[in-house]
């Protein structure tokens, strides 16, 4: 059965072929040319879909290209921040929010870019222009990356040295009260173990206090701060530091000792100041003996000068 059926397929076969002969010596041409014809239509039909295909996704590349460039041209102007912007906060608000806005464009863009690139890479592989052109892309994507990075760490610098300004700034009250209760708190051996509960705490507390400054000396190297306002936070610092240790090194000492270290502190004043006036009359001695050295010398000389004859 499967003998006949291949037998039918090839007499149907050779019958075609006969006819397809016999119309083309009617019609006067010949078969194996028509043949070639028709091939040659097939390849300029597929060179012509290549070449728009190629142009199509140049045109798409081309839109991709423009958006990035957009977003780009927002971040090349220079960027200066004034004092009155940085405290103000409607302005910094509306700063971050452009931020986010243009990252929110990039992250949407990338996400059509990746999957217009992965549908269409084995046609852009095969093009080098479109090759130059996705090289291009990946180039300004980079740049715009970066420029949203940058604005990003400008906006957190000055939301963080705000808020070192204000945190320092607040402390001055704090650490009064603390140095109060730190001092009555010394008074009483009873009230030792308050006192290292609260030399705890304010380690806690400064350990705040550090992280701030930090974090305002870092911003200070990202945007403009005038030399005032970081002397500023310089001095707050470096006084509440100051506190911090007298705090950490009080302790109970008994009224006795209290005594005897006030009037050591007195009598080492008095040892001082007698070493200084001592110093001092000697300088004063000095310059005395130097004086009537200089008159004596004077005398001498104008006796010598008068040149008196003796009798």
């Amino acid at each position: 059965m499967t003998k006949c059926i291949f037998n039918l397929i090839i007499i149907f076969s050779l019958i075609s072929s006969c006819s397809l002969i016999v119309k083309s010596q009617e019609h006067g041409s010949d078969p194996v040319v028509e043949e070639e014809n028709f091939y040659d239509s097939d390849l300029d039909e597929a060179d012509y879909n290549s070449s728009m295909k190629i142009l199509e996704l140049q045109q798409k590349i081309d839109g991709y290209l423009e958006e990035l460039n957009e977003l780009q041209n927002s971040y090349t102007r220079p960027f200066k921040i004034t004092k009155d912007q940085r405290i103000s906060k409607t302005y910094m608000k509306r700063l971050a929010d452009d931020v986010k806005t243009n990252e929110r464009k990039l992250k949407s863009l990338d996400l059509r870019w990746n999957i217009f690139y992965q549908t269409e890479q084995p046609s852009i592989a095969s093009d080098d222009e479109l090759m130059n052109m996705v090289e291009d892309f990946n180039t300004i994507k980079s740049a715009v990356e970066d420029s949203i990075s940058n604005r990003q760490n400008i906006v957190q610098a000055v939301k963080d040295f705000n808020a070192a300004e204000k945190f320092l700034a607040d402390q001055d009250t704090i650490y009064k009260v603390l140095g109060r209760k730190a001092m009555d708190l010394s008074l009483s051996s009873k009230t030792a173990p308050q006192l290292e509960n609260l030399k705890v705490k304010e380690q806690i507390n400064f350990a705040d206090i550090q992280s701030h400054y930090d974090k305002a000396k870092q911003a200070s190297q990202l945007f403009k701060v005038s030399q005032q306002e970081m002397d500023n936070i310089n001095n707050r610092y470096a006084t509440l530091k100051n506190k911090s240790v007298k705090i950490q090194e009080m302790a109970y000492v008994p009224w006795i000792q209290r005594i005897k270290d006030y009037l050591l502190g007195i009598a080492a004043v008095a040892i001082i100041i007698m070493f200084i006036n001592m110093v001092v009359s000697k300088i004063k001695a000095a310059k005395k003996m130097k004086e009537n050295l200089k008159k004596y010398q004077d005398t001498f000389n104008r006796n010598e000068n008068n040149d008196i004859p003796s009798i």
